[in-house]
């Protein structure tokens, strides 16, 4: 159930504000290790040389630890400086002493003296642009604790600028625990989150371009975590295979991962602000044509200046724009993804503007960038989020796909069913079809004769028995065609057609008729059962008039739940329903009873004779 209005702003006041008190937090745990703050040093000695080894006889400038060291920008050349440290004297360390380089910016080689130690990189182009610290520990001196050599650094850096104090020569364990912090956490957490989330990006791009997948944004979220991905990795690479203010334009083009972002939350949400996405794209484009111009002049003073003026202020508008839009999804919907990825937008863009102005500024402490955790949480809660949108759908498919099958099997069922109808309806035609052939048959031929012959029995001369015989022959004629007419194959047209076909026998028989039907349901009783039923009810009031000495017959019908019953009563003589001697008629009724599947039930006695017919509807 979505929140009050007053609740929702609440709750989004308190979510935006809450990134600034994670952002205090962070700054608090990021301190520089003061256990290291002993061993930097304070003062060193650097002079501009290409020499490849320690220079001798050079123009040493001494300066302190606190000074910015420029490297001047040249097309023709990079910037060839060394560094001469004085080791520390004092209580020697078991361990050994190392020189640690937090953020050196450069290919560093050691010397020892005139004895190379170890280096990061060739110390030729392309140079690495990166921001990894280094480690390089010291020979121990055979003759000494310390060695009382001075230490060397060779700097070979495009440009930017030097801290120097980033030098720090101390206890070799505790610069290698420091530095396998460093590492870990600059390093190895990155590089496993880049590369599990480039190939979580290359499944999602597979899955858009096959087709496979019914979400739309697949192939941007999987594009823009590419290009994520791809910006993180930079900073773990050693060798760059390009031109250094080549790969240091590149680093800042990968943040097009940002400007596609808005895009992706409108298409996630389904808000329909596509004109919004095409304004992003195309001012995304627009700004991206002055870093190729100024690459191409090789204006590098100008390109970093309108990466710190122009391109990363308008890459934290499309921070905002996206957080914004999770505002408006979160307005709209109310949902855990959508309030929970405005909570993750309005850190990221919090910290966004905090690493800008730490990089371009000194206003801000710290002492490194807090964007790249921060996207991997951002990567890390939009994948849950994918997740469980992907989860649910394929529960929703696996319940749609059960649903259309119980459809299809009761379709199926459905249509087997009027088969059985069509078929059942097409025996039922044809059928009907022979019965009326045979009614005209026998009306038309033998019903013919009889008439006829019946005729012709009425003339004086002609015997009584022969009269009766044929009435009674044309009777039972009648009453077959009735049992085979389609239209008469109910009981009250069957027991109407036979009250109408004896009425001529029984008012010669001076027995009295009596008629008591109520509502009987309109049942289809077929030829068969028809005839049955015609055949109990003509075999059980004939009896009635020929042996029974009766004065009254009664015929009713009653209705129950599930039958019909017809009772033929007559006030004779009785019999013994029981009696070998009854002859074959009670006979002939039980077995068409029992042929019908009837219920066919006989009581008789001094005061008369009940016969019971029940009919299941």
């Amino acid at each position: 159930m979505k929140p009050s209005r007053a609740t929702r702003v609440a709750w989004l006041i308190i979510l935006g504000l809450l990134p600034l008190g994670l952002l205090h937090i962070v700054h608090q745990l990021d301190q520089p290790n003061t256990a290291l703050d002993d061993y930097r040093i304070a003062s060193m000695r650097i002079v501009e040389s290409a020499s490849h080894r320690p220079p001798v006889g050079a123009d040493w400038q001494t300066i302190d630890g606190d000074t910015w060291l420029p490297a001047p920008i040249s097309r023709e050349k990079f910037n060839s400086s060394w560094i001469a440290v004085d080791p520390p004297y004092g209580t020697p360390d078991a361990s050994g002493l190392a020189v640690y380089l937090p953020y050196p910016q450069a290919n560093v080689a050691v010397y020892l003296g005139s004895r190379f130690v170890d280096s990061s990189g060739e110390m030729e182009r392309p140079l690495p642009y990166y921001f990894r610290s280094l480690y390089f520990r010291l020979p121990v001196d055979e003759q000494a604790a310390t060695p009382r050599e001075p230490i060397f650094l060779h700097l070979a850096r495009e440009g930017g600028y030097l801290n120097s104090n980033g030098v720090i020569v101390g206890p070799a364990d505790l610069l290698a625990a420091q530095y396998g912090n460093d590492r870990f956490y600059g390093f190895w957490l990155p590089a496993i989150v880049a590369t599990l989330m480039l190939g979580l990006a290359l499944s999602l791009l597979v899955l858009y371009f096959m087709g496979k997948t019914e979400f739309g944004y697949f192939g941007l979220y999987g594009l823009i975590v590419v290009l994520w991905a791809l910006h993180t990795i930079h900073s773990l690479i050693s060798h760059v295979p390009i031109e250094h203010w080549t790969w240091f334009a590149l680093i800042y083009l990968l943040l097009w991962w940002v400007i596609l972002s808005p895009a992706f939350a409108n298409r996630f949400f389904n808000l329909g602000l596509r004109k919004l996405e095409i304004i992003v794209i195309g001012l995304g484009a627009a700004i991206t044509i002055p870093i190729f111009v100024l690459l191409a002049s090789f204006d590098i003073p100008t390109l970093y200046a309108y990466f710190a003026l122009g391109w990363v202020p308008f890459i934290l508008l499309c921070s905002l724009t996206t957080l914004v839009l999770y505002t408006y999804a979160s307005w709209r919907h109310w949902s855990f993804e959508s309030v929970g990825l405005y909570f993750i937008g309005a850190i990221g863009f919090t910290f966004g503007v905090r690493d800008h102005l730490y990089d371009f500024t000194a206003w801000i402490p710290g002492t490194t960038y807090y964007t790249k955790y921060v996207a991997m949480a951002q990567i890390a809660f939009i994948n849950l989020v994918i997740a469980r949108r992907h989860t649910k759908s394929a529960h929703d498919l696996v319940e749609l796909n059960q649903e259309l099958e119980g459809r299809v099997e009761d379709k199926a069922r459905e249509l087997e069913e009027n088969y059985q109808q069509r078929r059942e309806l097409e025996r039922e035609r044809t059928l009907s079809q022979e019965r009326e052939r045979l009614m005209r048959d026998m009306h038309d031929g033998l019903g013919g004769q009889l008439i006829q012959a019946l005729a012709m029995s009425e003339k004086e001369s002609a015997p009584d028995e022969l009269r009766a015989s044929l009435q009674q022959a044309l009777i039972d004629l009648r009453m077959i065609v009735d049992s085979i007419a389609p239209e008469q194959d109910d009981l009250v047209s069957l027991l109407a057609s036979f009250r109408h076909r004896s009425k001529r026998i029984w008012d010669k028989s001076g027995v009295r008729l009596h008629w008591d039907m109520t509502d009987v349901p309109i049942t289809s009783l077929g030829p068969e059962r028809s005839l049955n039923v015609l055949r109990i009810v003509q075999e059980a009031s004939t009896n009635a008039l020929r042996h029974s000495q009766a004065k009254n017959l009664t015929i009713s019908t009653k209705t129950f739940d599930d039958e019909v019953c017809v009772d033929i009563i007559d006030d004779g003589n009785g019999f013994d329903p029981h009696s070998v001697d009854t002859g074959f008629g009670l006979a002939n009724m039980r077995r068409r009873a029992e042929e019908a599947d009837l219920e066919l039930a006989i009581e008789s006695s001094a005061q008369g004779t009940r016969v019971t017919l029940c009919i299941p509807v």
